[in-house]
Parts: structure tokens; C-alpha cells; sequence
């Protein structure tokens, strides 16, 4: 009996455990897809079942919406048919849409000449508030200029006084001077006389007299003197 040689060549380790690893990645990112593939169809399945819902509400009001039609329709004798009655519903439609559209346009105009306004009033407002800051800068200056001419008043008044009190004392001083001058033996009438308002000629004059009746007293003195001196002799 023959027996058949086994010619398998064995297969090294390392090939082996590559082999296992590659395998074992494979077998992870088919099972990552997979996860990844439904999740998406859940999600999708969601977004349709949320579609869905919305399309049952919109029935639901649709399916009232034509009750009411349906209603309207057999309680009134002006419309024979839907048609009719949706022809009459889009003009309605229509009508509502254009009082929509004036009313937009109206809103657009009254809004437009509302900004105009209140730019009307903020600039009248700023031209109000410097028409206010230049009164109250001319109120200031007129009151300064009113301190000021009281100032001048007071002191035209107190130069009017004292000019007053000058031409006053001048008078007394003509008057003491023309009697000094009189009184030293002074002219002031005649050849020798003269302008009794020239008060500094006057003074003059008093000095010259002045010295003269001291030069006077001055000789008398000494000629009492020679005098006793020969008595005693």
C-alpha cells in the first residue's frame, strides 16, 4: 500500500500572524460601515417620519379646510360648484393680496416720513440748542457789560466828585492866595495890579514879598543891633 508524500509547504509564523491582523482590520471596518450605514438610515428614517407627521397635519387642515368649503358651499346658493367657490376664493385671495401690498406700501411711506420727521425734529432740536447756548452767551456778555458800565458809572461819578471837590478846593485856594498875596502887601488893582485868577503869578509874587519882608527883618535886626551896641558905648 502506497501512501501519498504530503508536499504542503508550512507556512511561517510571522505570514501567519499578519495574515490574523489583516483579517481581524477587515472584520473591525466592516463593523465600523455597518455602524455608520445605520445611523444614516435612522437618521433618514427619522427625517421621513418627521415628513411624514407634517404631511398628516397639512391633511388634517386640508381636510378641514374643504369640510368648511364644503359647508359654505351647500349653505349658500351664489356658488354651484367648487369651482365657483375657489374662483371667488382666489379673487378674495387676490383682493387681500393687494390690500396687503398698499398696506406694505402705506407702512413703507408712513415709515419713510417718520424718519423724516425725526430728522426734522433732531435738527431742530440742535438748532434750537445753539440758538439756547449763543442766548446764553449773549446774556452773559450783557451782563458783563452791564457790570462794567456800573463800574464806570461808580467811577464817573466818583471822578464828578472829586472833580467837584477839586474845583472847590482851587476856589479856596484862589481865595487864600489872593488874600496871602493882599495880606504881604500885594497890588492887584491898578498899574501894578493883576489877573487875580492867575493864581501861580500870585504865588510868585508872595515868594518875591516873602523874601523882601524877611530881607527887611533882616536889616531891621541888624541895625537894632549897631543901635544897643553904640548905646553901650
Amino acid at each position: 500500500m502506497f501512501r501519498l508524500k504530503d508536499t504542503t509547504v508550512p507556512m511561517p509564523k510571522e505570514d501567519l500572524w499578519t495574515g490574523t491582523a489583516r483579517i481581524l482590520d477587515k472584520q473591525r471596518e466592516i463593523k465600523y460601515i455597518h455602524a455608520v450605514l445605520r445611523k444614516h438610515k435612522e437618521r433618514q428614517i427619522a427625517a421621513l417620519l418627521t415628513k411624514k407627521e407634517k404631511l398628516q397635519k397639512r391633511v388634517s387642515q386640508d381636510r378641514i379646510y374643504w369640510s368648511l368649503l364644503d359647508s359654505v358651499l351647500k349653505s349658500s346658493d351664489e356658488f354651484e360648484d367648487f369651482g365657483k367657490l375657489i374662483g371667488r376664493f382666489k379673487t378674495l385671495v387676490r383682493t387681500k393680496e393687494q390690500l396687503l401690498k398698499r398696506q406694505s406700501t402705506m407702512e413703507s411711506e408712513r415709515e419713510r416720513e417718520a424718519v423724516q420727521l425725526r430728522q426734522y425734529v433732531s435738527e431742530r432740536r440742535s438748532l434750537l440748542q445753539h440758538y439756547e447756548n449763543t442766548l446764553s452767551q449773549l446774556q452773559t456778555e450783557l451782563n458783563t457789560t452791564r457790570s462794567q458800565a456800573r463800574r464806570l458809572e461808580s467811577t464817573e461819578k466818583h471822578i464828578q466828585k472829586t472833580d467837584a471837590k477839586r474845583t472847590l478846593l482851587l476856589g479856596r485856594i484862589h481865595v487864600a492866595t489872593r488874600n496871602l498875596y493882599q495880606m504881604t502887601g500885594g497890588v492887584t488893582s491898578g498899574a501894578e495890579g493883576f489877573n487875580v485868577k492867575d493864581t501861580l503869578d500870585q504865588l510868585d509874587r508872595i515868594q518875591q514879598n516873602i523874601q523882601m519882608w524877611t530881607e527887611i527883618l533882616q536889616d531891621l535886626g541888624s541895625d537894632k543891633g549897631s543901635i544897643k551896641a553904640s548905646n553901650h558905648a
